[in-house]
C-alpha cells in the first residue's frame, strides 16, 4: 500500500515538472524573442532616422546655396549699370546684350533657364526660346519686390515639365530702388531629386520621397520608387492617417509605423525640410525588417523545442532510477552493515575525484613540505602544472623548476616562512618539464610549526598575466593617441594663426581703401571669420597647453574688485551693441588675495563670452561673493547668470567634454569649438577652485565659479 502511494506521489511530481519546465521555457524564449526583435527594430529606426536627416541636410544647403547664388548674380554692379543704360536708351529686354548675358550664367552656374524681367512682368528676355511667364512666376515676382530679398517657387509643371524658380530682385546703384528681377530656373529632376533617391545599403523595399500640402491633399513631388504616376500626381486625402507622409504634414513628424501608398506595413522617418513647404519621409517594409530575424526565431524555437523534449527525457529517467530506488530499499536494509561501509568508501573515491575535477578546471593544485624528509607530496593538479611524474619529489629538485631569475626570491621567502612564520604569496615563472612551455604560476603557502609542515597552493595565471599587458598596451597606446592628437591640433593651430593674422592685417588695410557700403560690408565680413578663426585657434593651442599640462601657475597678490570691474567695462561695449543690459554687483569690501590671476581672467572672459554668445535679449549679470564656511575657510564665489536660451538636464553633462556643445543640431549661429567651456573648468581646478553650472531651458544659465582665498603673507 505505501509501495502504491509513494509510485502515485512520483508520478504527480513527475508530470508537475514536466508542465513546469515547458513553462518556463516557453517564457524564457518569449522574452527572449521580444528583446531580440525590438533591438533589430531600433537597428533599423536609427538608420532610418539618419539617412532622412542626412538627405533634408543635403537639400536644405542646396536651397540655401542657390539663394545665396542668385543674391551675388543679381548684385553685379556691371550688369546693374548696363540696365539703367539700356533702359535709359529704351533698347528694350530684348536686346541680343541681354540674352548673351543670360546665357553666360546659365552655361556658368547650369541652371536650365535664366530669365531677366521687368518690375511688372509686362517685359523680359530669356535664355531660352521665349515663352509667357506663368502666373505662379508673376506672384513670387510680387513677393521679392514686397520683402526686397530672394524668394523661391515651389515645384511646378510646364508642358509636362518640372521646374522650380529662384527670383531674385535688382537695385539701382544709385536709387537702390527695384529696377528688374532675375529668374534662375532648375529642373528638380536633374538638380534637386537626384539628392533623395539612393539609399546607402542594399534594400529591395527602401524609398524615400518628397511631398507638400495643396488644400486638402498631400501631393507627392518626385517620381515613386513603385508607382507609374509622374511626379506632381500621386496624391494622400489629407484624411488618410495611415499614411506616415500625411502625418508628418499635420506636424506629427519623426519615427512612426504606417502604411504606405501600396498598402505594404511600413517604418518610416518624417521631417520637414528647413525654410520649405517640402516634408521628407524614408521607409521600408517590415517584411524586408524582420525578414532575417524571423528566420533566426524558427532556429531558436527549435532549439527550445530540443531543449525541453531533452528535459522529459531526463525527468523520466530520473523517475524510472527513483522507481528502482524503492525495490532496492529493501535490499539494502537486508545488508545495512555491508551497505554503509561501501557508502563510506564511495564518498571518499567521490572527495578526491571532485579534488581533481576542481584542480583541472581552475588549473591549480596543492602541495605539502615534509621538512624533517625534505620531500614535497603533490597532487594531482600540482603535477600537471609542473610537467612531473609521480606523487612525492625532493625539494631541491621542485627549486630546479621555476626560471633561474625567480631563485633567491622564492628562497627568501620560504626561509621567512620558516623562520619567522611568514606566510608568502608570490608570484613566478616556470618551464614545465614535459612540455618546455613557459607558465606563470601564483603560489601560496603556510607553516604548521606543530607537525614541521609547509602547506601550499599553486594557480596557473598566465591568462592572467596576459590579459593584464593586453590591457596596459591598450591603455598606453590610447594615450599615446591623445597625445598624437594633441601634437597635431597645437602644431595645426600654430601653422595656421600666422598667415590669419597676416590676412586681417590686409583686411583692415583693405577697409581704409574701399569706398561703397557694399564693399565695406565684405572686407567686414573677412575681418569678422578672421577673427573668428584667430579665437578658436587660440582656444586650441589652450586646450594642448592642458593636454600637455604645460600650462604654468603663477602666484600673484591680486585685487579681485579690480579684476571683475576689468571685465565688466571690457565688455560693456559688446553687450549693449547687441541690446543687453551688462549688470555688475560686487558683495565684498575690496581684499587682496594670492591666486594666477592670468588664469582667473581667462576663466571671467570665456564664461562673460559664453553668456553674450548664447542671449538674444535680456541680461547679463556678474555678481562678486565673499563666502566663509563653517571651518572658517574663505572663499571667493563670482556668478556669471543670464537671460539666455538655457540648457537642457540631459546637456548639461556634457558641456564640460571638449568639442561639445549644449547647443549641438540647434542653430548655427550659436556653433563653435566646444573648448570654452572644458578650459574653464580646467583653469578653475588649476587655481584649486571649482565651477559648477545652474540652468533651465528657456530661462537663462549661472555658472559659479568658488576658488579658496588664501591669504597675502605679511
Amino acid at each position: 500500500m505505501e509501495n502504491n502511494t509513494h509510485s502515485r506521489l512520483n508520478k504527480s511530481q513527475l508530470v508537475f515538472w514536466i508542465v513546469f519546465m515547458s513553462i518556463v521555457f516557453s517564457i524564457a524564449g518569449f522574452l527572449f524573442y521580444r528583446n531580440e526583435e525590438q533591438k533589430v527594430k531600433i537597428e533599423k529606426q536609427n538608420e532610418i532616422k539618419t539617412v532622412t536627416l542626412l538627405k533634408i541636410k543635403q537639400i536644405s544647403d542646396w536651397y540655401q546655396d542657390e539663394l545665396h547664388d542668385a543674391a551675388i548674380i543679381s548684385k553685379s554692379n556691371f550688369f546693374t549699370n548696363q540696365i539703367e543704360e539700356w533702359q535709359k536708351t529704351n533698347v528694350g529686354f530684348d536686346s541680343p546684350l541681354f540674352k548673351t548675358y543670360l546665357n553666360s550664367k546659365k552655361l556658368e552656374h547650369d541652371y536650365d533657364e535664366v530669365i531677366l524681367s521687368s518690375v511688372d512682368a509686362g517685359e523680359f528676355t530669356s535664355s531660352n526660346i521665349r515663352s509667357s511667364l506663368s502666373p505662379i512666376i508673376k506672384e513670387k515676382i510680387k513677393e521679392s519686390l514686397k520683402s526686397g530679398k530672394e524668394v523661391c517657387t515651389d515645384i511646378y509643371k510646364i508642358n509636362d515639365s518640372l521646374k522650380i524658380d529662384f527670383i531674385s530682385p535688382i537695385r539701382s546703384s544709385i536709387t537702390k530702388k527695384i529696377i528688374a528681377v532675375f529668374i534662375f530656373r532648375f529642373d528638380p529632376n536633374v538638380h534637386l531629386f537626384p539628392i533623395i533617391t539612393s539609399w546607402p545599403t542594399s534594400s529591395s523595399t527602401s524609398e524615400i520621397y518628397m511631398a507638400r500640402r495643396e488644400k486638402d491633399s498631400v501631393v507627392v513631388l518626385n517620381q515613386l520608387r513603385f508607382s507609374n504616376k509622374k511626379p506632381l500626381e500621386f496624391k494622400y486625402s489629407i484624411n488618410d492617417n495611415r499614411s506616415a507622409i500625411v502625418r508628418g504634414v499635420k506636424g506629427n513628424v519623426g519615427l512612426t509605423d504606417a502604411v504606405d501608398y501600396a498598402g505594404n506595413e511600413v517604418l518610416a522617418y518624417v521631417n520637414q525640410v528647413p525654410n520649405t513647404h517640402w516634408f521628407l519621409i524614408s521607409k521600408i517594409n517590415k517584411d524586408e525588417l524582420f525578414e532575417n530575424f524571423y528566420f533566426e526565431v524558427v532556429v531558436i524555437i527549435s532549439f527550445t523545442i530540443g531543449l525541453i523534449l531533452i528535459f522529459v527525457f531526463g525527468i523520466s529517467f530520473i523517475y524510472y532510477n527513483r522507481q528502482r530506488n524503492v525495490y532496492r530499499e529493501l535490499y539494502k536494509k537486508q545488508n545495512e552493515l555491508m551497505q554503509a561501509e561501501a557508502i563510506a568508501m564511495n564518498k571518499l573515491l567521490d572527495s578526491e575525484a571532485k579534488l581533481r575535477r576542481a584542480e583541472f578546471v581552475s588549473r591549480s593544485g596543492n602541495w605539502e613540505l615534509d621538512l624533517s624528509k625534505m620531500e614535497i607530496h603533490g597532487s594531482d593538479g600540482a603535477q600537471e602544472l609542473y610537467g612531473l611524474r609521480g606523487k612525492t619529489y625532493n625539494l631541491s629538485m621542485i627549486q630546479k623548476v621555476p626560471l633561474p631569475e625567480y631563485s633567491e626570491m622564492m628562497s627568501k621567502a620560504l626561509a621567512e616562512l620558516i623562520t619567522k612564520n611568514i606566510p608568502y604569496n608570490i608570484e613566478f615563472k616556470i618551464k614545465q618539464q614535459s612540455t618546455g612551455e613557459i607558465l606563470f604560476l601564483n603560489s601560496i603557502a603556510s607553516y604548521d610549526k606543530e607537525k614541521n609542515r609547509i602547506f601550499g597552493v599553486i594557480r596557473d595565471i598566465t591568462e592572467k598575466k596576459k590579459m593584464i599587458e593586453e590591457l596596459i598596451a591598450a591603455k598606453e597606446k590610447a594615450e599615446e593617441m591623445v597625445k598624437i592628437k594633441s601634437f597635431f591640433f597645437a602644431n595645426m593651430s600654430h601653422e595656421l594663426r600666422t598667415p590669419f593674422m597676416g590676412l586681417m592685417g590686409y583686411a583692415q588695410l583693405l577697409l581704409e581703401l574701399v569706398k561703397s557700403d557694399e564693399e565695406r560690408e565684405m572686407v567686414e565680413g573677412i575681418i569678422r571669420t578672421s577673427n573668428r578663426l584667430t579665437n578658436t585657434l587660440t582656444l586650441i593651442l589652450d586646450f594642448t597647453k592642458l593636454e600637455f599640462d604645460k600650462t604654468e601657475i603663477f602666484l600673484e597678490e591680486i585685487n579681485p574688485d579690480n579684476l571683475i570691474n576689468e571685465v565688466y567695462n571690457q565688455y560693456l561695449a559688446a553687450a549693449e551693441k547687441k541690446g543687453l543690459s551688462l549688470i555688475k554687483e560686487i558683495r565684498f569690501e575690496p581684499f587682496y588675495m594670492t591666486t594666477d590671476g592670468r588664469l582667473l581672467l581667462e576663466i571671467l572672459i570665456n564664461l562673460i563670452n559664453n553668456a553674450i554668445k548664447y542671449t538674444d535679449k535680456g541680461w547679463i549679470k556678474i555678481e562678486g561673493i565673499k563666502r566663509t564656511a563653517d571651518n572658517g575657510e574663505e572663499f571667493l564665489n563670482i556668478l556669471v547668470s543670464d537671460s539666455g536660451i538655457g540648457i537642457t538636464n540631459e546637456k548639461q553633462s556634457i558641456i564640460w567634454d571638449e568639442f561639445r556643445q549644449a547647443s549641438e543640431g540647434t542653430n548655427r549661429a550659436y556653433q563653435g569649438t566646444g573648448l570654452g567651456l572644458s578650459i574653464t573648468k580646467r583653469y578653475t581646478e588649476l587655481i584649486g577652485g571649482k565651477i559648477e553650472l545652474i540652468s533651465k531651458f528657456g530661462e537663462g544659465s549661472t555658472f559659479k565659479v568658488e576658488i579658496p582665498i588664501k591669504k597675502v603673507p605679511n
